[in-house]
């Protein structure tokens, strides 16, 4: 808990000084290494789900007649991830790569004067 305090504080302190936008960066950074680096076992009740259908989703070799409860999309990203490698941190961290990713391109398209 101390640590999205310790975010926060970083993010609303572009509010008060002249580095908006390096505080605005440093926020965003912040929180995409505690997403990215988390451990695995930590969130929700549907991450051990998330982690059951990671270690049963085949390569992308072995895809072409999986049944799978997902979309195709949401399979196909860990069926590719786990062609690179089969541990749950690695899709971790690009999953949370492509998410802040999209958010910054929002943000960006949005015109934030980073204050706010």
């Amino acid at each position: 808990m101390l640590m999205y305090i310790c975010i926060a504080v970083i993010l609303f302190m572009g509010t008060f000084t002249k580095q908006a936008k390096w505080f605005y960066y440093s926020g965003v950074a912040l929180l995409w290494m505690m997403m990215a680096f988390r451990h695995i076992d930590m969130g929700g009740f549907d991450a051990l789900f998330y982690q059951k259908f990671f270690d049963e989703v085949p390569t992308i070799l072995g895809l072409y007649n999986y049944d799978s409860n997902y979309t195709w999309a949401y399979t196909l990203l860990n069926s590719f991830v786990k062609t690179l490698s089969d541990q749950y941190i690695v899709y971790q961290i690009i999953y949370s790569t492509i998410a802040f990713a999209i958010l910054c391109k929002l943000l960006d398209k949005a015109l934030l004067n980073y204050k706010q």
